[in-house]
């Protein structure tokens, strides 16, 4: 399904209303309506509060979004080995197909509060007697090695691949209980191995120093290996090709995501020397089991499993001659020397995501997501990135936050460009429809 889909909250939810904020820090934005000014606030990150993850009635009604992605969390759907709570999956279900909306679903695992469940530890009958790994899932934080541990699942482990195969199962019979339901639903996202964010990517690293965690020392002990990781999306593709015949399934990739530990349990520590537990043996590559399962979801499925990256920014600038070969450009910019500017896969330069746009450029199904509001966070930004999707890349879908689509409305996004280059979110989902029908 083509167009604009609106990504849902996952940590509490908004308001929008013609006063302030109650709190500064809970305003998210501010637009102009009919003359006002209107206010974007955020409500309590709380899952008792009525408007938890709740999509805006008016984000639904707005004609210019052909859809949501529904993102919620297994710990919160699923409640025990054998116990759910569908309330928010079918509220906001519900919702969609009420405004005649289409949606897609992503369940994930992860830090988040909500994400991995907390009774897959517990011993049975309550729970399932998983034992966890324990990790810091925030690679990027080098100032701190105790303030972002969890507890997470190993997807290798067999128990825990059948715990959410189970869980996508129970999903797949509630919604296939309603028609409506069930004809409105496009994507499923492949999940369930997180770290925090449902990309499929799990923490890995070492960090050196006093109680510091090596992550990939953690998932070496604990078992991890890549043919168990290729046997947990293997098994995930073909359950969810048989539980939502018909409907296209996603894959978010994070080309570097997965702990390099090979088939002998060796890893690179902290200082980037080779550890092996018992006999040495050739190391993953850091994109190595990315590759290897796009790979088989595109040698399997075909365009049954799209391709997506959900990190997409605004159009790059490489018009700086100290910095940037004249002309260059996507995917793979190039330095005066000739050389690629940002390596060999252009990480970094602001093109769509190499991986991704690989698969497109084969003719292959992808799509993509903003970047998060800390980076585009305006109607502006916005224009910027639809424009970066519509030159570089063959993609018609992008996931748009649902602050800055509440910002966007029904105005011109960006009215400092050309006249001819002014257009409004309407335009843009009517212009990603009329790619997708192109033959």
């Amino acid at each position: 399904m083509p167009g604009i889909f609106v990504v849902s909250e996952t940590q509490g939810g908004f308001v929008e209303q013609p006063t302030p904020c109650a709190e500064a820090r809970d305003q998210v934005a501010t637009r102009d309506v009919s003359g006002a000014l209107w206010y974007l606030c955020r409500t309590p990150d709380d899952p008792a509060s009525a408007n938890y993850q709740r999509t805006m009635e008016s984000t639904l009604a707005n004609p210019a979004i052909t859809g949501v992605f529904i993102r919620l969390k297994w710990g919160e759907l699923q409640t025990g080995p054998n116990t759910y709570d569908d309330t928010t999956l079918l509220r906001e279900v519900d919702a969609a197909v009420a405004h005649g909306k289409a949606y897609s679903l992503g369940i994930k695992a992860g830090a988040e509060p909500g994400g991995t469940p907390s009774w897959l530890f517990d011993a049975p009958p309550a729970g399932a007697g998983l034992t966890p790994v324990t990790l810091d899932w925030n690679e990027d934080e080098t100032t701190s090695c105790t303030g972002h541990r969890h507890n997470y699942g190993d997807p290798t482990d067999e128990a825990y691949l059948q715990l959410y195969l189970d869980m996508l199962s129970h999903v797949a019979s509630v919604l296939r209980q309603d028609c409506a339901r069930w004809d409105a639903l496009t994507y499923v996202k492949i999940s369930g191995a997180n770290a925090r964010s449902a990309e499929n990517r799990l923490p890995n690293g070492c960090k050196a120093g006093r109680n510091c965690i090596c992550n990939d020392q953690r998932w070496s002990e604990a078992g991890y290996t890549p043919s168990g990781l290729y046997h947990f999306y293997e098994e995930q593709m073909r359950h969810i090709a048989h539980e939502f015949p018909g409907k296209t399934q996603s894959y978010p990739l994070l080309q570097a995501g997965f702990p390099r530990v090979n088939e002998r349990g060796c890893y690179f520590d902290a200082f980037d020397n080779k550890v092996c537990p018992g006999r040495r043996g050739p190391m993953v590559g850091p994109f190595e089991q990315t590759e290897h399962i796009i790979d088989y979801a595109r040698a399997t499925y075909g365009d049954a499993v799209a391709i997506a990256h959900l990190g997409l920014g605004p159009l790059p600038d490489f018009s700086d001659p100290q910095l940037y070969a004249q002309p260059t450009g996507c995917p793979i910019p190039l330095a005066p020397s000739g050389q690629p500017a940002h390596g060999a896969h252009g990480v970094g330069s602001g093109c769509p995501n190499y991986w991704a746009s690989s698969v497109g450029s084969a003719g292959g199904l992808t799509h993509y997501q903003t970047n998060n509001t800390s980076i585009v966070d305006s109607p502006e930004l916005l224009a910027s990135t639809l424009e970066n999707l519509w030159q570089n890349s063959t993609a018609a879908m992008l996931e748009v936050y649902e602050s800055v689509a509440w910002q966007s409305q029904d105005i011109i996004l960006d009215p400092s460009l050309p006249v001819e280059e002014q257009r409004t979110l309407a335009d843009w989902n009517l212009r990603l429809h009329a790619r997708a029908a192109q033959p």
